[in-house]
């Protein structure tokens, strides 16, 4: 027995690398240089990043596994009434049309089969990435005029105690 429960080891040594192994028995695994862990330093996660995870989680979508039951939860997690929630999820399901909008035209982009690497096109990245951090800013905004007070102030303090130590932005060099 001992023999087969060896063979197989070396076979998936071999066939997938130790990280493999190490990723199915729950070892931790080393971040790449330069990864920032939100749950080590949260400060360096950058708020539009946070709020962007936050809008979108909170709209139901079976691609992402976001259930209806996960929103509500969350909602009483912060300690909205029921009126925030709503203003909330209203913010939430326009930021998320709007970010589908910018991503079709990155997926444009792609489908042109335009060099990543070219000015015109790193350039036009560029200013999709504004419009969504100023699309981002400006939903944010919405929470102070929209919510009570004290809702907006429990977002804030749920995106930065909560949301960002979730994060973590890995360096660019290491996206497949």
């Amino acid at each position: 027995m001992k023999f087969w429960t060896l063979s197989i080891l070396i076979f998936i040594a071999l066939a997938g690398g130790i990280a493999t192994i190490a990723a199915k028995v729950g070892m931790p695994q080393k971040d790449p240089a330069g990864t920032v862990d939100g749950s080590i330093t949260p400060s360096a996660i950058p708020d539009h990043v946070a709020y962007e995870m936050f809008f979108a989680s909170l709209v139901p979508n079976p691609a992402n596994g976001i259930t209806e039951g996960a929103v509500r939860a969350k909602l009483a997690q912060i300690g909205l009434s029921e009126t925030d929630g709503a203003a909330l999820r209203a913010i939430a399901s326009d930021f998320f049309q709007r970010r589908a909008d910018l991503d079709r035209q990155v997926t444009a982009m792609k489908d042109e089969n335009l060099s990543p690497e070219s000015p015109s096109t790193l350039g036009r990245l560029r200013e999709i990435q504004n419009q969504k951090e100023a699309m981002i800013g400006e939903m944010r905004g919405l929470l102070a005029q929209r919510l009570a007070g004290p809702g907006a102030a429990k977002i804030n303090q749920y995106v930065h105690e909560y949301v960002k130590r979730r994060i973590k932005i890995v360096p660019p060099s290491h996206h497949k």
